[in-house]
C-alpha cells in the first residue's frame, strides 16, 4: 500500500496540565508546511486573521490518527488518513491560527472541546448526547463501521448466524465452537456491545489489550473471528507483512453500513465560527474523493470492494 510520510518530531506530549484558555509559545509562520506540527507549542500563523488559534487535539488511533510517542520504527513515517484530512482543513481555514496536540485520548479530547474556550478534534462521531455541548460540521468523511473479519474459505463456520448477509452477533456470541477476540474496555457500537454483555466473560471470546494481538491470533489460525474496524485490521497485517487477500469480511446485523465523521469543536461562538467555516470549505471544495482515495489506500481489496460499492449505491457522501 502507498503510505504517505512526514517528518515528526520524537517528542511526546502529556495534556494533563493544560490551562482552560490554551497558548502556544512559539509561532511557525508558513501555513504550507507539508506536515502536521506535533508539539503543543507549535502553531501555524496567519497575518490575515483576527488571531483566534484553533486547538486541534488528536488522538493516537492508527491508522486514521498517528502520535509520535506511539510510533515504532515501521510506524514513525506513516500520516493516517484522518491526519491528512486535517491538513488539508488546516491548509484552508486561512482565517485562523493552528496548533496541534497530538496523542490526546478522545476522552481527553472531548473534555477538553467541553470546557476550553476553543478547541476541536477532526474526527468526531456526532450522537445526541454530545451534541449538547459540541457543535458539529457536516460530514467530512465515510468509513465502514466495525466488522467481523475471518479467514478465506471460513465462511462456512458463520453460516448458522447470518441474516440477510449479515452476523447476528447476539446468535454468534452463543457458540463455543467458534473463538473470537475482542478489545478488552472498548466499544463497538449497541449491536456489539449489548451481545458482549449478554454472555459476559466466556472462554471462547478472548478479551485482548490490544486488537493487534488478536489481529495476529487471526492470521495464524488461533481464533476464528475479530471485530475491528477494516483499516485497522488492513494497517497491522501490512506490519506483519501478511498477503493483503488474507482476510474477509462480514458486516454485523444492527450496525450503520458507514460511520459518518465530523469535525467537532468547543459550542460557543468560536467554534460555532470554526464549524461555519469548515462547511463553507465542504461546499466550496468538494474534498469527499479526496478524503475518500486516503482511506482507500488503508484498505485491502476484500474491504475496499465493499466500501466501492456502498458508494455506488449512493450510501457514501459523494
Amino acid at each position: 500500500m502507498n503510505r504517505f510520510s512526514s517528518s515528526l518530531f520524537r517528542k511526546a506530549f502529556s495534556p494533563r496540565t493544560l490551562p482552560r484558555a490554551i497558548r502556544p509559545a512559539a509561532v511557525i509562520t508558513s501555513l504550507t508546511a507539508p506536515v502536521l506540527s506535533l508539539l503543543p507549542a507549535l502553531a501555524t500563523a496567519n497575518p490575515h486573521n483576527d488571531g483566534t488559534t484553533i486547538n486541534w487535539f488528536v488522538g493516537h488511533f492508527p491508522p486514521v490518527h498517528f502520535a509520535p510517542s506511539e510510533t515504532t520504527p515501521d510506524t514513525a513515517n506513516l500520516q493516517g488518513f484522518g491526519d491528512r484530512n486535517l491538513t488539508y482543513l488546516s491548509d484552508h481555514l486561512t482565517g485562523f491560527n493552528h496548533a496541534f496536540y497530538r496523542g490526546t485520548s478522545y476522552r481527553r479530547s472531548e473534555a477538553l472541546i467541553r470546557t476550553s474556550d476553543l478547541a476541536c478534534n477532526p474526527t468526531m462521531l456526532k450522537t445526541p448526547e454530545r451534541e449538547q455541548y459540541i457543535a458539529f460540521s457536516d460530514p467530512i468523511y465515510v468509513v465502514l463501521p466495525n466488522m467481523l473479519a475471518y479467514r478465506p474459505g471460513d465462511d462456512w463456520k458463520f453460516t448458522p448466524h447470518l441474516t440477510d448477509g449479515k452476523i447476528d452477533m447476539h446468535s454468534l456470541v452463543q457458540d463455543r465452537q467458534r473463538r473470537g477476540s475482542v478489545t478488552l474496555g472498548r466499544s463497538y457500537g449497541k449491536a456489539v456491545d449489548e451481545a458482549l454483555q449478554s454472555v459476559g466473560t466466556v472462554p471462547h471470546i478472548a478479551q485482548l489489550r490490544h486488537s493487534q494481538l488478536a489481529i495476529n491470533l487471526l492470521d495464524v489460525g488461533r481464533i476464528d473471528y475479530v471485530i475491528a474496524f477494516p483499516s485497522e485490521i488492513s494497517h497491522f497485517r501490512s506490519l506483519n507483512k501478511q498477503r493483503p487477500d488474507g482476510i474477509r469480511y462480514f458486516p454485523i446485523k444492527g450496525m450503520n453500513e458507514l460511520i459518518k465523521g465530523h469535525v467537532g469543536c468547543t459550542k460557543n461562538p468560536n467554534g460555532l465560527k470554526v464549524i461555519e467555516a469548515v462547511n463553507k470549505i465542504i461546499r466550496d471544495t468538494n474534498p469527499y474523493p479526496l478524503f475518500k482515495s486516503y482511506y482507500l489506500e488503508w484498505l485491502e481489496p476484500e474491504a475496499a470492494r465493499h466500501y466501492e460499492a456502498l458508494s455506488s449505491q449512493g450510501a457514501a457522501l459523494n
